[in-house]
């Protein structure tokens, strides 16, 4: 009778087991070369320059409060430029329909039972408070005027235009893009005409999702981030805020790429003490989890152990892919964040260590499939290294 052939499985509650071991004896040693070799470094080189970098940033927020640009929740999180836009749609709506020229007592956009729905406004009554005192209104007519750049030139040449005249013409723009939302003004801020009040109200207040309202809607957005985008730009001509950024951004960088050299050789020294040095000196060529747990590779026809090189080598590649993610351990464990820190670049395309995360994972997924659906639990390492 023909000997069947026999098919050695390993048990999938190995596996785990050996992964927590290795994953643990990779990112001690990997702390220990941090701490040891790149923590002192970084104290000597950059204690005080963090220091300055966040007294910066302390300043640069504070401008930008003052500027009326950003607004925060009462958490302190900043607006979103989408929840930015809504506090500026809301802000019209609630000037226009409290404007004396809407008929409230007649209310045909049945805008007193929707005032609620106005969450982020702080109270403004149209008769004492202009929507000039809000958002870019007040970044135009008020902060930026005696604002000077770093030659000590004024950022913003009125002529002979008052700031609100600036505002109106040169940044609203009422008397060309900005004419196919705002009515003609005598001086007070423009109103919406009438269809688009109607529809931003319908769209954003109401949830009305019409072809026009969503139209509307879209172009106003477009509009609105025109705006922001100048605003933007001329907040970057003012001086003091230009220089305290740029000083603030160089030391950010300098940091933050110190930082990446050292996570990224610590988590190399760790994973190849791990995996590539100490299996060196075993005779099965195991490493730790699997010295513990007396696992050993074996040839595809189960002849018994196998150690050649090109095998070795395998494993040692395919383990740079199981064991990434104890880079982000590390990361987490020093409270750094690298995750979209750009590496390189492929054509105009930064590669993040994010984005080599994201093939990591997809790879250990088709691996795990694969140990799933084979009937002798053999992974891509196993495959790759035909063991």
């Amino acid at each position: 009778m023909k000997d069947k052939k026999i098919i050695l499985c390993e048990k999938a509650t190995r596996v785990l087991p050996i992964t927590i071991i290795n994953t643990l004896t990779m990112l001690v040693t990997s702390l220990g070369v941090f701490f040891a070799a790149f923590y002192p470094v970084k104290q000597s080189l950059y204690k005080e320059k963090q220091i300055q970098m966040l007294a910066d940033r302390e300043t640069l927020n504070q401008i930008a409060d003052e500027s009326s640009l950003v607004h925060k929740f009462e958490n302190g999180q900043y607006f979103t430029v989408y929840e930015t836009y809504d506090y500026y749609v809301q802000i019209l709506l609630k000037h226009n329909y409290e404007h004396s020229t809407y008929d409230l007592d007649k209310d045909v956009d049945n805008y007193k039972t929707k005032q609620e729905d106005l969450k982020l406004i702080p109270e403004i009554k149209v008769t004492e408070d202009s929507v000039d005192d809000r958002y870019v209104g007040k970044f135009y007519t008020s902060f930026i005027i005696d604002k000077a750049d770093a030659a000590g030139n004024p950022v913003i040449n009125f002529e002979s235009k008052t700031a609100k005249e600036h505002f109106y013409y040169e940044v609203l723009d009422i008397d060309g893009e900005g004419a196919e939302f705002f009515q003609e003004t005598t001086g007070d801020y423009p109103l919406l005409k009438d269809k688009v009040r109607k529809n931003l109200y319908d769209y954003n207040l109401l949830q009305a999702l019409t072809n026009e309202a969503y139209d509307i809607d879209t172009k106003f957005f477009n509009y609105f981030m025109k705006i922001t985008e100048k605003a933007g730009n001329d907040l970057m001509k003012y001086g003091n805020y230009a220089e305290l950024l740029e000083r603030h951004d160089t030391v950010y960088k300098e940091v933050q790429n110190y930082d990446l050299t050292a996570i990224i050789v610590s988590f190399s020294a760790g994973y190849l003490a791990v995996i590539v040095i100490f299996p060196l000196f075993k005779k099965s060529k195991q490493n730790p989890g699997e010295l513990i747990l007396s696992r050993i590779y074996l040839s595809q026809t189960n002849e018994g152990p196998i150690f050649n090189k090109a095998s070795f080598i395998g494993r040692i590649l395919y383990g740079i892919v199981k064991y990434f993610f104890v880079l982000f351990l590390l990361m987490t464990l020093l409270n750094i964040d690298l995750t979209f820190a750009s590496l390189f670049y492929i054509g105009s395309f930064p590669i993040s260590l994010f984005s080599i995360t994201v093939i990591t994972l997809l790879v250990n997924s088709v691996s795990l499939v694969c140990t799933m659906v084979r009937s002798d639990r053999k992974n891509l390492e196993n495959l790759i290294t035909r063991t």
